[in-house]
């Protein structure tokens, strides 16, 4: 989340980030009790220790804030690279539509789709699908030969060449995309 406005000089804030449980069960977050809070410095990740926090009312605080920019809630090793807000697929004209939306993406270079045939998981974009930048962004590709019913993953790959999926998400006989909680798009 983008955070604007200005600490003055000499001074300091107190952020409190609230959070809806649902981004917690897309994010690799295991232990709510674990987290805190990092500010984007325009090349990497600064981390800010949780001073308190409240799993219940879903809340992370933290003090001593000098700068506002991009936030995020990161666990223990504070890694905050993407936030993926939703994942979803629907049969349009014989096609599987393949939609995803993200709030951050520090340090991804791009997105691969894949599909599962046969009981693999086979790539299915011909070639790395580019980053919409460290704000997030809006992405749609298009499986014209999907099999049915039809699971699909994607992958997010960063700086590093290192690689996450999600969970996976299915299109069913019928078009119309089974039920899936955030738990069940969550990464792994």
């Amino acid at each position: 989340m983008k955070i604007e406005g200005t600490v003055p000089v000499g001074q300091t804030a107190t952020l409190r980030v609230y959070y809806e449980q649902a981004e917690f069960n897309v994010s690799d977050i295991s232990d709510e009790n674990t987290t805190h809070l990092g500010r984007w410095t325009g090349t990497t990740w600064e981390y800010h220790r949780a001073s308190s926090r409240d799993t219940s009312e879903n809340w992370v605080e933290t003090v001593g804030v000098t700068q506002f920019s991009i936030w995020g809630i990161g666990g223990q090793d504070a890694s905050l690279p993407v936030l993926l807000s939703s994942f979803a697929v629907k049969r349009r004209a014989g096609s599987a539509i393949i939609h995803w939306s993200t709030e951050s993406e520090v340090e991804i270079v791009g997105w691969n789709v894949y599909r599962e045939s046969k009981g693999k998981w086979v790539k299915i974009n011909p070639k790395l699908i580019p980053s919409k930048g460290e704000m997030g962004g809006r992405y749609e590709f298009i499986d014209p030969n999907p099999d049915n019913p039809s699971r699909y993953m994607i992958e997010w790959v960063n700086l590093k060449g290192e690689k996450r999926r999600s969970k996976p998400i299915t299109l069913s006989r019928s078009g119309k995309l089974k039920a899936a909680t955030w738990a069940e798009v969550k990464t792994r």
